[in-house]
């Protein structure tokens, strides 16, 4: 018994197919339609007019048909060719060998410059495949058919006229290519499904069928990350949109900062805040809304709202500020879950000033001395908001001069590879080493330390408190 052959993956790239012959190809195929196909899988009637031997086309039509404006800016719009290879192609390539019992399937993207491999699976030795990327002088094959927007169907290389002397056909020793087009929302062609047969083969019409299914699977799901990628920008606008300016006091400094998931679909329900109340106090906040969406900024929007709104009304306390928010949060359905911290900086001009906050379930806040000594200000922490019936108290805390108090969310100190302790004692660690920076700094150092492989979203606020220079001038560096 004949060994089967063993089947690679990964970024070994294919060789990429010459021009073949059109054949009317579906566009969006429905489930019943998919399992029908892979049905006719083994339907052994060839398939009509394979054998065909049109021209190619000319280099004129080539040049028009791969540098269309429209065809281009969709290719470009999905960030993708110039990439690795992408897991769900390979994985619809791997299902194409198998139905197919072919040698090779891949997929390219096509630019105007060159095509871009992004999933391969395939018998034989890798090697053999070439490099992940064709010059496009050198991969005509695609614009034949981007040209006639069509499939392309070849039984045998070695007689017919677009293949026959092309030398990456030659090269892999394929002899039977089939390719069909991964069509955009707008029917623009931005790539192409291909299977490959070391020997010469007549496509029936249930191949074709299935290699159609497979090519509109993998333009489905070109179009839902699409669709995804444009929710995950939407919610990362809205959420900058909320983060307001800080407010322009004359006796404290303030600086934040926000930065996005690596992941665009972690970005959510993190905000700060800063604003000055009634009695002249000026007011910090910085929360977490449970959730990585749209839902989740819009959530936060709504809570972020709904805390200014309390904490301006008759100047209530730290404690009765979120215990508030919690009560109105649960009985309004306004999110399911939610952290946060709210602060008070109480003081004169000159000092001296002190913290006055109350903790919602949130990581706790970070208070740096002048000489780069730190403390958590871990006491009291509440019940997170959300759940209704909470109660909250608040805590103070001195603000020594040149001292630095840090608010962040928990995507700075903890992910799936860093437990939390270990992000606290970093943070630790890595605050009382920028103790002496200028505030701007010290967060851009913070940043870099902590935030620069973070999978979630991540926002800071930090405030420095002045001193008195000898010439009795406010001045937040040491003399």
């Amino acid at each position: 018994m004949t060994a089967a052959p063993s089947i690679h993956s990964g970024d070994q790239a294919e060789a990429v197919p010459a021009a073949v012959t059109s054949v009317p190809c579906p566009r969006s195929p429905t489930v019943d339609a998919a399992l029908a196909a892979l049905a006719a899988a083994f339907d052994d009637t060839p398939t009509t007019g394979s054998a065909a031997q049109p021209r190619p086309a000319s280099n004129r039509q080539v040049t028009s048909a791969m540098t269309g404006c429209a065809r281009l800016a969709a290719v470009r719009a999905r960030g993708l060719p110039d990439t690795a290879t992408d897991m769900p192609f390979t994985r619809l390539t791997r299902l194409a060998v198998l139905a197919l019992g072919a040698q090779l399937a891949f997929v390219t993207l096509l630019d105007e410059h060159a095509s871009f491999r992004k999933g391969r699976i395939g018998t034989g030795p890798p090697a053999a495949l070439g490099d992940r990327q064709y010059p496009a002088a050198g991969a005509l094959f695609g614009q034949y058919i981007v040209e006639p927007g069509g499939a392309m169907i070849v039984t045998d290389a070695a007689v017919d006229l677009r293949t026959r002397d092309d030398p990456l056909a030659r090269s892999i020793g394929a002899q039977a290519w089939a390719g069909f087009p991964l069509r955009g929302p707008a029917g623009d062609i931005f790539g192409i499904f291909w299977v490959v047969d070391t020997a010469s083969r007549e496509w029936t019409d249930g191949n074709l069928e299935v290699l159609a299914t497979f090519a509109a699977a993998a333009a489905a799901e070109d179009a839902l990350r699409d669709e995804a990628s444009r929710a995950d920008e939407t919610a990362e606008v809205l959420q900058r949109s909320m983060l307001t300016d800080l407010p322009d006091v004359s006796h404290i400094q303030l600086v934040s900062r926000y930065l996005p998931a690596r992941e665009t679909a972690q970005v959510g329900g993190d905000w700060y805040d800063a604003f000055v109340l009634p009695d002249g106090v000026t007011a910090l906040v910085v929360g977490d809304v449970a959730g990585h969406d749209l839902s989740a900024a819009a959530q936060m929007g709504q809570l972020r709202n709904l805390l200014r709104g309390i904490a301006c009304y008759s100047n209530p306390a730290p404690h009765e500020v979120l215990t508030g928010l919690d009560s109105v949060a649960f009985h309004l359905q306004v999110a399911d879950l939610a952290t946060a911290v709210y602060a008070r900086i109480e003081g004169t001009d000159g000092g001296p000033w002190q913290l006055r906050w109350a903790n919602a379930g949130h990581p706790p806040p970070l208070l740096i001395t002048h000489d780069g000594a730190t403390r958590y200000l871990d006491q009291p922490a509440g019940l997170l908001l959300g759940l209704g019936g909470g109660r909250h108290t608040d805590g103070i805390a001195a603000l020594p001069a040149l001292s630095t108090l840090l608010l962040y969310t928990d995507g700075l100190v903890e992910s799936r590879r860093t437990p939390i302790d270990v992000g606290l004692d970093r943070l630790r660690v890595a605050a009382g080493a920028a103790a002496g920076q200028p505030l701007e700094q010290f967060c851009d150092h913070i940043s870099a330390a902590l935030a620069g492989d973070a999978a979630d979203d991540v926002t800071l606020l930090a405030l420095r408190i002045p001193h008195r220079d000898e010439a009795g001038r406010l001045s937040w560096t040491p003399e």
